[in-house]
């Protein structure tokens, strides 16, 4: 069997009074992709800054690579080997795109020049773009270059938070393409966060769906297609 690479168990986080995850477990295997859906507020984004060391957890446990992360500074758990691509495209907008994925290699040492080339063959758009400034690419390019960027630091892991979002259906196509060759070309295992329900089956892994900070649903994603509608809707 694979090895368990992501490990979380009863995990919960509160803001303030307000419980926000409650007693969550899923794991991700090395290798694998696994998606998290569920409707807005419960609570996806949230776990995955939780794995990222970027909320206090407040009850349970979060393991990588056989190692405690909860506790643990965001930057640590970077250099560990996870990448985080939260929603929003966050790009550093004054600097180039080549700059852009130049901060990506921070952590790694050596090898930057080559995982640079690796992250343009994958989005070979960005390649003609490489001198331009960030902040003047269309949105789906900002994408392109959050995700490359995270993939230059060499992760074991990589966190995508709704990579779609706010993409026209053509470059939602390019971003499937592209979570398929960082699973099977980079060797990178995926959690996925998505609220576009084929993009996230389309993953062919395993799922859990999230409604009000709990899994309600998990399991492979075609044993799961027929059974998120009624997880999204509360019935």
């Amino acid at each position: 069997m694979p090895e368990v690479l992501l490990d979380i168990v009863d995990l919960s986080v509160n803001y303030g009074p307000v419980t926000a995850l409650r007693g969550v477990s899923l794991q991700v295997a090395q290798g694998e992709a696994v998606f998290l859906a569920g409707p807005n507020g419960a609570g996806k984004t949230t776990l995955l800054r939780a794995i990222s060391g970027l909320e206090r957890v407040a009850g349970g446990s979060v393991r990588f690579a056989g190692a405690t992360l909860h506790g643990r500074p965001s930057w640590d758990i970077a250099a560990s080997g996870i990448a985080h691509v939260p929603q929003g495209r966050r790009c550093f907008g004054p600097l180039t795109v080549d700059e852009n994925l130049r901060l990506g290699g921070y952590t790694r040492g050596s090898g930057v020049a080559e995982a640079i080339d690796a992250a343009y063959d994958l989005f070979p758009a960005l390649k003609a773009k490489r001198r331009q400034r960030a902040e003047e690419l269309s949105g789906g390019q900002q994408q392109m270059v959050a995700i490359a960027r995270a993939l230059v630091a060499n992760p074991r892991l990589i966190l995508l938070d709704e990579p779609s979002l706010g993409l026209a259906p053509i470059l939602v196509e390019d971003v499937r393409v592209a979570l398929h060759r960082i699973l099977h070309e980079f060797s990178t295992s995926i959690l996925l966060v998505e609220q576009n329900a084929r993009l996230a089956l389309s993953t062919g892994g395993r799922g859990y769906v999230l409604r009000s900070g709990r899994v309600v649903l998990e399991g492979p994603s075609t044993e799961l297609e027929g059974r998120m509608k009624e997880a999204y809707l509360g019935g």
